[in-house]
């Protein structure tokens, strides 16, 4: 067992960090901690009396956990201090919910001068629900991942992104494909290439096409840059899960 390994788990346990922040301070506590010991042995010091003095010389009290976690406290934890663990939850939760009905309710201004939503094919109106899905979990990650450095959940929401982004171009291609299909249907039906069989159909496979490349394009984006924010956070936390719990090298 590592050597010092109750006094990381106390330290561990004391720091109200995320992952990231946490993970640093234990590989720092713990190669000084390493090091500490290893000065004792070389003054002569037997093992256990030599990782007793490391341990209460660097052993990371209430009182120094107190004072690392101000020291190294993200903003987004100092305004949410006085909340529980389930507060936070509920705040994050009230914060995405209010920033995801601004983005819906300026883009539903927006649309509602094109008649964006009464003017569009099937596959269209599927288009701009992900892309409102899209916008939601984005928000959604950026507070997650960002704000409280945590990647709970992460990596279910980034999978949906994913999909999303190698889904929407091929249902935008569908949709163009039906789109002119129909024109054709109604220039056969009116024996005439006029621009009133024409245009609509053209219309609607244009925004087909805009509405699928930007609801895909954007999703891509979203995954690349919040899948290496998460990965770096799991990697974080799986060095801190292996500071805690891993045997040291030249541990007795």
């Amino acid at each position: 067992m590592p050597r010092f390994e109750a006094v990381l788990r106390r330290a561990d346990t004391a720091l109200d960090l995320p992952p990231q922040m946490r993970a640093r301070i234990l590989v720092e506590l713990s190669n000084d901690l390493e090091a500490l010991c290893d000065a004792y042995r070389s003054r002569g010091l037997p093992e256990q009396e030599a990782v007793a003095r490391a341990a209460a010389a660097l052993g990371v009290d209430s009182a120094a956990a107190d004072e690392l976690t101000r020291l190294h406290q993200p903003p987004y934890q100092r305004w949410t201090a006085r909340l529980t663990a389930a507060g936070r939850v509920r705040a994050e939760r009230i914060l995405v919910t209010v920033l995801f009905l601004i983005v819906v309710g300026t883009g539903a201004l927006g649309f509602s001068d094109m008649a964006m939503l009464t003017d569009t094919g099937v596959l269209s109106r599927l288009l701009l629900v992900l892309g409102v899905v899209v916008a939601g979990i984005g928000m959604s990650l950026f507070i997650r991942l960002f704000l409280a450095q945590e990647s709970r959940y992460a990596r279910l929401q980034l999978r949906v992104v994913g999909w999303i982004a190698a889904m929407a171009p091929l249902i935008a291609v569908v949709a163009i494909l039906l789109e002119l299909d129909g024109m054709l249907g109604a220039v056969a039906a009116a024996d005439d290439w006029t621009i009133g069989t024409v245009i609509p159909g053209v219309k609607r496979a244009a925004q087909a096409a805009s509405i699928g490349m930007t609801v895909g394009l954007s999703a891509f984006l979203a995954w690349f840059h919040l899948r290496r924010r998460c990965d770096a956070i799991m990697r974080a936390e799986a060095e801190l899960a292996a500071v805690a719990n891993e045997p040291k090298g030249g541990q007795r």
